[in-house]
């Protein structure tokens, strides 16, 4: 329908072009004939091979120009066309990018280990935009443990036996101004088996907190060797379709934007988040951010 609306409307563009021409056209003529006719009234020996002759000018002139007329009228059509039919092809191919970069989305999938409530190790798996949330979650962890000063790896052999005797070493309930520090304890206690399970996990030692000191992107450095492969196709793919769209679109904003809020509007904040951390440890994909202003759209999602 769109394809046709479009004909149509250029047509009607042709038509109308055209009609201006033979209105100009005939205008001219009719002032013309004005002139000789005045001028003929005072020579009427000579009118009728004046008439012919000038007849028959006034024929070719507007036969050229009819011509010239058509002919700029055929080519702007093209020039049209041409146009109509390179925006059909992009948007299609933009689509279908889009379409491609939901399924990769719909099939992610990560099984990973957790500390339950009780300090032992649990599993547990994120499927579809989940992802995004357990890597910002993992994130948080990892950079917990680089800025800890517990070098101590998880042992699964010896649950943290602490958690259970707090929780059990009174029969009835604390009284209720010893419960926040009861509490306090326990969540102390958990946040220890963490750093300890991300220490095993992520092999982080010693150098690696002193790296992070002054480069807080080791911690993506070390989520991305555990994990990149999970999130390498949809990254890649993800860059892929800011740059077709910015090849396209680079000198117009306006058109530039409209198809990167489409591209943000599937987008979980989640998803957002992990996007610009990714950006800073890759320089090309923070590059193409720019570009195509999704680092402002980012931005404005994280107010």
């Amino acid at each position: 329908m769109n394809s046709i609306s479009g004909n149509l409307r250029i047509w009607g563009v042709d038509a109308l072009t055209l009609a201006i021409w033979t209105i100009k056209l005939f205008s001219i003529i009719a002032f013309v004939l004005l002139i000789i006719s005045i001028v003929c009234i005072f020579d009427g020996e000579n009118s009728p091979i004046f008439w012919a002759t000038f007849i028959g000018s006034c024929i070719a002139i507007a036969n050229a120009l009819l011509l010239y007329a058509t002919l700029r009228s055929q080519n702007e059509s093209i020039v049209n066309t041409k146009e109509a039919h390179r925006q059909e092809r992009f948007e299609t191919t933009f689509f279908n990018l889009l379409e491609f970069q939901r399924r990769l989305v719909d099939e992610m999938a990560i099984n990973y280990k957790y500390v339950n409530e009780r300090g032992n190790i649990s599993e547990n798996e994120a499927l579809r935009k989940k992802v995004f949330s357990f890597a910002n979650s993992e994130l948080q962890s990892i950079s917990m443990a680089l800025e800890s000063n517990i070098s101590a790896k998880y042992d699964e052999e010896l649950p943290m036996q602490e958690v259970i005797d707090i929780e059990t070493e009174h029969d009835t309930p604390y009284p209720i101004e010893l419960e926040k520090q009861r509490f306090e304890r326990i969540e102390g206690l958990r946040n220890t088996l963490r750093i300890k399970l991300c220490n095993s996990i992520y092999d982080i030692g010693d150098e690696d907190r002193r790296n992070y000191s002054h480069d807080d992107k080791i911690a993506y450095v070390l989520f991305n060797k555990e994990w990149g492969i999970y999130f390498e196709r949809y990254t890649t793919s993800l860059y892929f379709l800011l740059q077709y769209v910015s090849d396209e679109y680079h000198s117009k904003r306006k058109e530039l934007q409209k198809y990167i809020f489409i591209v943000q509007s599937q987008m979980s904040r989640d998803e957002l988040s992990f996007v610009d951390v990714h950006a800073q440890s890759f320089p090309a994909f923070r590059e193409i951010l720019d570009k195509t202003h999704l680092t402002d759209i980012i931005t404005n999602n994280k107010i």
